[in-house]
């Protein structure tokens, strides 16, 4: 039986084709690559990866493990933030992070002009958030309408309350990088905490 990958969430499916939408995020059927395995070769042969050219590379960038995150900022009053996939540390000292945008997203617009930022982690209670987010537009809705949030003391950025952390961020120009259709901006972190479960553990 063929295994299907969401490349959103990373669900799996199993069927002879994928399904119509991923019952986990809502993902379209074209968000599904087949996951193939390559025989065990032996022990004395050259390691075989999971084929050549995108038959390979596309099941293998499904199988990368991601966090879920709502990244948010500002131009003048007005709020925008998004789903994404890409928010990883880059160094400890100074506690530093980057973050992936799309150039075509409003966020990417608010960010380059603000220079500020928060990210909401998201937990596994957060789907709706996710899709909330994710697949709709900040030029056609206002995001954060009937959506429980706060502005975050440093920055004044959004933060979803539903979340299980936060960071507030301020971008560093001079050392983010565009990489094609995305800008990877690296950013310093100058507020965090955690929300819900986490503070009341």
């Amino acid at each position: 039986m063929k295994k299907w990958s969401c490349t959103v969430c990373g669900y799996v499916y199993e069927g002879p084709e994928p399904p119509e939408k991923c019952p986990t995020c809502g993902a379209p059927r074209e968000a599904f690559v087949e996951v193939t395995v390559a025989e065990p070769a032996p022990s004395s042969a050259p390691v075989v990866g999971l084929g050549t050219g995108e038959e390979g590379i596309k099941p293998a960038l499904g199988l990368i493990s991601y966090g879920m995150f709502v990244v948010a900022s500002k131009d003048g009053d007005r709020y925008n933030g998004q789903t994404c996939n890409t928010v990883f540390q880059i160094t400890a000292d100074p506690i530093r992070v980057a973050v992936g945008i799309n150039k075509r997203n409003l966020t990417h617009e608010f960010i380059q002009k603000s220079g500020l930022l928060t990210i909401t982690v998201l937990g596994k209670g957060n789907m709706r958030d996710i899709k909330h987010f994710g697949f709709r537009s900040g030029r056609e809705v206002d995001k954060f309408k009937d959506v429980e949030f706060r502005l975050s003391a440093q920055v004044g950025c959004p933060v979803l309350l539903g979340g299980i952390a936060y960071l507030e961020c301020r971008v560093l120009p001079e050392i983010s990088v565009d990489v094609g259709t995305h800008t990877l901006y690296v950013a310093d972190v100058v507020g965090g905490n955690g929300l819900g479960p986490i503070q009341g553990s």
